[in-house]
């Protein structure tokens, strides 16, 4: 990804900079000692210097996505890393690396979100917007002098740019839809409720066509006088109720009905229509 990254930031400044590509390098080697002493023409250096996470966009819950055959994917959602680039112009004369390093401020200034047009590799198949911060620290930025001390080479006069990325922890578990659950209830006094609770749900479908859910179909459970309303995908869930049986009630916006008994403990209830 880090790669891919590298390769879009160059195509950024080649096409939206105008930049002539056999007159200038584009380079992202640590600029010391050693590298400066090979450069024979202009260089615009990109050195990758931190990666931490942007805690700003953390999220702790699970994506889960729901399938058509009644499973679904569990998902922990991606961490946010900022990358941040120290970007320096080395040339033989100072104005030229002054005049070039402006040039490139402005370019990278004018996106905000990483054009579509230039995402090389992974990134260009993601659907996340990639966002960037150009000449801003946010308390990411190192000492200069720590940080130019340990290349060994002259100082010079740098940007700061930021991209964030998501990254994927590949950590996926797959299951079916939990939809009937039993729930041990422990009494401290003597009531009409029952020991034990059991949750139901299930899905509405097209008969006939087991894959395809009916959305927003409308579920009663006419001994309890609970109603809940489908998602788009035909998936339902009741509140706990106690163990036996029970009619549930379906209708749809389109004026199409149907019941179907059950009973509790079972499994989920799937309704075709």
């Amino acid at each position: 990804m880090i790669h891919d990254l590298d390769e879009s930031l160059k195509q950024l400044l080649i096409v939206e900079g105008k930049l002539n590509s056999g007159e200038i390098d584009i380079r992202f080697e640590a600029p010391d000692r050693e590298w400066v002493g090979k450069l024979s023409k202009p260089t615009i250096n990109l050195f990758l210097y931190d990666l931490h996470e942007n805690t700003e966009f953390r999220r702790h819950d699970w994506i889960v996505n729901r399938r058509e055959d009644g499973t679904a994917s569990k998902l922990k959602p991606p961490l946010w890393i900022d990358l941040s680039y120290l970007i320096t112009v080395w040339a033989n004369v100072v104005e030229d690396e002054h005049r070039l390093l402006w040039h490139v401020l402005t370019v990278l200034s004018r996106f905000p979100i990483l054009p579509k047009e230039v995402m090389q590799g992974a990134l260009a198949k993601m659907d996340h917007k990639v966002q960037t911060k150009t000449a801003q620290t946010d308390g990411a930025y190192r000492s200069l002098a720590e940080l130019w001390g340990s290349l060994e080479t002259q100082l010079k006069p740098s940007v700061n740019y930021q991209v964030t990325l998501p990254l994927d922890r590949e950590v996926e578990l797959q299951a079916p839809l939990v939809v009937s659950k039993r729930l041990k209830v422990d009494q401290l006094q003597k009531t009409e409720l029952p020991d034990e609770l059991f949750q139901v749900g299930g899905r509405v479908y097209y008969r006939g066509k087991p894959e395809r859910g009916v959305g927003e179909a409308r579920v009663v459970i006419k001994e309890y006088g609970l109603a809940v309303t489908a998602d788009e995908m035909g998936y339902f869930k009741f509140p706990p109720i106690p163990s036996g049986e029970f009619t549930l009630s379906v209708s749809t916006k389109e004026g199409r009905k149907t019941t179907k008994k059950a009973k509790l403990p079972g499994e989920r209830v799937d309704i075709p229509l």
